[in-house]
């Protein structure tokens, strides 16, 4: 977590710190069994970029997950990290380090990710912002369960934050009809 946002997760130091090189097909969210400890890959960040519509050869790091209170979505928070083009490359005014793009890079994006639970179908972006801006922060779910909620502030104007629904795609089996 530490590689995505300076503060968080544990301090190791960065030449001892595996980076992601593209959207990896075997790294994504984990399901833990806490009776046996078994891992499960739930979905993989290759499944995600491909959903959302993101560049596959992005790096694509997890930062956090959430169930909805009804335990039926799963909402995956990811970030996508821009790339040099190759390992020459000087970005002007440098990022974390002098071979790295500046912070406010457009391709350094956050990505509410939404899937259904347990078979995480129905994969799907619901809102991005970048760090260009600082315009989003801390979604959540909502009481119902079929909206994120999040502060976010336009990017083209710097109009206060404000606390905003963002709906949810519903899943095929979501269907209220009667028929």
């Amino acid at each position: 977590m530490g590689l995505t946002q300076r503060g968080y997760g544990v301090h190791v130091p960065g030449e001892q710190r595996p980076r992601n090189r593209r959207a990896e097909p075997g790294d994504g969210l984990y399901l833990t069994d806490l009776e046996t400890g078994r891992c499960t890959l739930m979905v993989s960040f290759e499944a995600v970029a491909k959903a959302a519509g993101l560049d596959l050869r992005l790096p694509l790091y997890g930062f956090h997950a959430k169930f909805n209170r009804q335990q039926t979505k799963v909402m995956f928070v990811v970030r996508s990290r821009a790339v040099a083009s190759s390992p020459s490359s000087r970005w002007p005014l440098g990022g974390w380090a002098s071979s790295q793009p500046p912070r406010d890079h457009p391709d350094n994006a956050n990505h509410v990710i939404v899937m259904d639970f347990p078979n995480a179908t129905n994969l799907h972006r619901v809102v991005t912002w970048s760090y260009s801006h600082r315009g989003g922060s801390h979604p959540t779910w909502a009481p119902q369960g079929d909206e994120v909620v999040m502060n976010l502030q336009h990017p083209t104007n710097k109009d206060p934050w404000r606390v905003v629904a963002c709906p949810v795609r519903p899943s095929d089996d979501d269907d209220d009809d009667d028929d």
